[in-house]
């Protein structure tokens, strides 16, 4: 959905992983079910939310919609419309080389790091409790935040579009629903729309979430692995090992990875660990995604991991991570005797 005329090409994703940016339509091959790990198929039960055909690229690439048809209706706007007021992270300039300082899992870690000009640090973690359709009084109060920040963001780029109003103020989610299944529209509006809908738990949002979490924009990553979060639904753990896992995407699985430790889902594991024993290689460009991976392996204290991590204490940009993590698994079991 990311790639409207006058934009970035597009990121889109069908069951084998995400189409290459550069060239719209041409399948990626490094997502396939094998790649994610054990237990973890990609391709079933997507549903109608997960992008099924790579031609689906080529209509975004036009400007077309791509909105899931068969969606759970939601039962209201979880978090109040922003109007021209609020904070947040600065947008980031262009993603530079992949693997090298400024490339995209720099600008990723920037923007996960990063304390915008409304004094927040933009989130990569998990959404505070109580997912979709309001949840509690701190998960509610995180959604205006992240709400205002993500419209901080995009105001400049809407330029002043009197539909940047609107859609930050609607309460209604049909009418957010349509902008995403409505040709034509702006990605800023489409981005708006399914942030919206993923804080009500709208299940409309599933696919553009995970389009946007595969951008090459870092800080729209940020704000839909927070949507994805707060949304809720099945199937993001498995939409989020496809994108960790597709090697010729790597330079933007950062942000996937860091949502599969906060989802901790069957899935995270082994996707985690296959992810990280790609980047054992020597003189992998893409470390600081291996960095994640451990420290998400270590968060998870899953002893499968040990084997893995153990192997990565033996590369010099991942040892501490990995050490760190080793040091937060369950102890070793003895051997029967």
């Amino acid at each position: 959905m990311d790639a409207m005329k006058g934009t970035d090409a597009t990121d889109a994703t069908d069951a084998t992983g995400p189409v290459d940016a550069g060239h719209p339509g041409e399948a990626a091959e490094g997502a396939r079910p094998a790649d994610v790990g054990a237990g973890v198929d990609v391709g079933a039960g997507g549903g109608a939310g997960w992008v099924t055909a790579v031609g689906r690229a080529e209509a975004v690439e036009e400007g077309n919609a791509v909105g899931e048809k068969d969606a759970v209706p939601a039962d209201g706007m979880g978090a109040r419309g922003v109007g021209e007021q609020g904070g947040g992270a600065a947008a980031p300039g262009p993603v530079g080389d992949d693997g090298e300082p400024g490339g995209a899992e720099a600008r990723a870690r920037e923007a996960g790091g990063r304390v915008g000009a409304g004094g927040r640090a933009a989130r990569t973690r998990a959404a505070p409790a109580g997912t979709g359709r309001g949840g509690t009084t701190a998960a509610r109060s995180a959604d205006e935040e992240e709400l205002r920040s993500l419209a901080h963001r995009l105001r400049e780029e809407a330029g002043g579009s009197p539909e940047f109003t609107r859609l930050m103020s609607a309460r209604d989610p049909d009418e957010l629903a349509a902008v995403l299944t409505r040709n034509g529209k702006p990605l800023w509006a489409r981005e708006i729309a399914a942030f919206r809908l993923g804080l009500a738990g709208d299940r409309r949002a599933f696919e553009a979430l995970v389009l946007l979490l595969n951008h090459r924009d870092p800080e729209r990553c940020v704000s839909a692995a927070y949507a994805l979060t707060r949304l809720g639904d099945p199937r993001t753990p498995r939409a989020a090992a496809a994108l960790a896992t597709n090697e010729l995407r790597v330079a933007y699985a950062l942000l996937p990875v860091r949502l599969l430790t906060d989802l901790r889902a069957p899935e995270s594991v082994p996707a985690l660990v296959t992810v990280l024993e790609r980047r054992l290689t020597a003189g992998d460009p893409h470390w600081r995604v291996g960095v994640a991976c451990a420290e998400g392996l270590g968060a998870l204290g899953d002893s499968r991991a040990r084997p893995v991590l153990e192997a990565a204490c033996a590369h010099p940009r991942l040892s501490a991570a990995a050490v760190a993590a080793l040091r937060r698994l369950p102890p070793r079991t003895a051997s029967p005797a």
